[in-house]
C-alpha cells in the first residue's frame, strides 16, 4: 500500500503512512483510543477492550469497514495503478458508519451522544 516496507498485515493495516492517516482520523470519529500492537494482538485488544453496548458495536464497524477499504486500496492500486486518497477513504468510511447507525432498529437505540456524533 505504501511501498515502503515488506508487506505484512501489521504494516498494511496499521502502520504504512497511508494505513495511519486513515486509522488516526476513523478513531478521532469514533472516540476510540486505539492501541499500536501487531495485527493479532490488535484484534485480540479490541475484542476486549469493547466487549459489548454501543461502541463496541462501533468499535467493529470502524475495524471491519477500515480493514476492508484499506485492503480494497490495495488491491486497486496493484491491479489497475489506481491511486484514491486516505481523505476519501475516511469519508467514505464515515458515511458507512453513520448509514449503519442511521439505520438501527428502534429496540437498538444508540445514545443520543453518538448519534450527535455521528450526526444520525
Amino acid at each position: 500500500l505504501c511501498y515502503e516496507h515488506v508487506e505484512d498485515h501489521t504494516y498494511l493495516f496499521f502502520r504504512c503512512r497511508y494505513s495511519k492517516e486513515v486509522w488516526s482520523a476513523i478513531t478521532c470519529k469514533a472516540q476510540i483510543q486505539w492501541t499500536h500492537l501487531p495485527w493479532g494482538a490488535a484484534w485480540e485488544w479490541a475484542l476486549t477492550e469493547y466487549d459489548t453496548g454501543p461502541q463496541a458495536r462501533i468499535m467493529g464497524m470502524a475495524l471491519a469497514a477500515t480493514i476492508y477499504h484499506l485492503w480494497q486500496e490495495r488491491n486497486r492500486r496493484i491491479n489497475n495503478q489506481h491511486y484514491g486518497s486516505s481523505w476519501k477513504m475516511t469519508e467514505d468510511i464515515i458515511h458507512l458508519i453513520r448509514d449503519k447507525l442511521a439505520n438501527t432498529r428502534e429496540e437498538d437505540d444508540l445514545p443520543s451522544r453518538i448519534r450527535r456524533q455521528w450526526e444520525v
